[in-house]
């Protein structure tokens, strides 16, 4: 099967596959990437997903072992059946490369405790960045009047309208869903595609013409917290108050991230040390927005 190289997220993440589609993986979709992603960047994180029947076996003497995950020699080994089927990974961490056995690639849905494919590559890649101290985050980004805004809340709480509306008034999109920072930057990202959650806000979205615009890296100057309410109020916060509704939200939203890597190393402490040096070097103003309709929030931008 001929491999692709894909840009996931340019300047960032690059992923070379075999695979037409990786069931459960937030980070693509195999239209988008040909759609939006087709295009050069010097990555600094490169990672490979490649489908093969041989797997490799585990060795005896291993330094970790969780249920049917072990890990020996820096690669991960997974091996489970289920229904006379072999389900079987590995993940070498020295060329970031999954080895998955056909039957596992083709699962497309969570059974029990049994994630697809997708999410634990997702899974494997969250980690990996974020121990570079780089911060995955959930939520919105786009750039109006110059301006390079975050926004984070709980879900229904209109953060995809908001980026709808930002790009109704000129405003032009970088991430919606997930985002990452590295420092003052945040890295452009497409929404998620999973087969499960392509909103219709998604396809007005992506209606747009995208493809005029380069996604690329851009300094963040506004962060906004939104609070769908029954009253109208905004508020600049302090940096201390933004870091902790950051963790609040991440608390919140975040359920599946380190299923498979917790146990290696404190990976929850280490992901909010990576939260706290990207909010210790943030140049950029925090609001707290409660708000009844989300065009108030918008007229606000406006008049920043």
């Amino acid at each position: 099967m001929k491999k692709n190289i894909i840009q996931l997220i340019p300047n960032l993440i690059q992923l070379e596959t075999n695979a037409k589609k990786i069931n459960g993986f937030p980070f693509w979709n195999s239209k988008l990437a040909t759609d939006f992603f087709n295009f050069d960047h010097a990555s600094q994180f490169k990672f490979r997903y490649i489908v093969n029947k041989n797997i490799e076996e585990c060795p005896k003497k291993v330094q970790f072992r969780f249920s049917n995950l072990s890990y020996a020699n820096n690669k991960w080994y997974y091996s489970s059946k289920k229904f006379f089927l072999k389900f079987r990974f590995t993940i070498d961490e020295n060329t970031n490369t999954m080895t998955v056995n056909p039957a596992y690639h083709k699962h497309f849905v969570r059974v029990g405790c049994m994630e697809t494919t997708g999410n634990i590559f997702a899974d494997y890649i969250t980690y990996k960045i974020e121990s570079e101290g780089k911060s995955y985050q959930d939520g919105a980004a786009a750039v109006l009047n110059g301006k390079t805004h975050l926004i984070f809340g709980p879900g229904k709480n209109f953060k995809t309208t908001l980026l709808n509306l930002m790009m109704e008034n000129d405003g032009y999109y970088i991430g919606d869903d997930f985002f990452l920072l590295d420092n003052n930057k945040v890295y452009a990202t497409m929404p998620n595609t999973s087969t499960f959650d392509f909103r219709e806000s998604h396809k007005r979205l992506l209606g747009k013409d995208l493809k005029k615009q380069k996604l690329d890296i851009s300094e963040y100057e506004r962060v906004l917290f939104l609070v769908y309410s029954d009253k109208d109020y905004i508020a600049e916060i302090t940096n201390e108050e933004a870091n902790h509704h950051l963790k609040f939200y991440h608390n919140s939203v975040n359920t599946y991230y380190y299923k498979f890597f917790k146990n290696k190393e404190n990976l929850a402490g280490q992901k909010t040390m990576a939260e706290e040096k990207v909010l210790k070097n943030m140049n950029a103003k925090y609001f707290l927005c409660y708000f009844t309709d989300i065009n108030n929030i918008l007229n606000f931008i406006k008049k920043l």
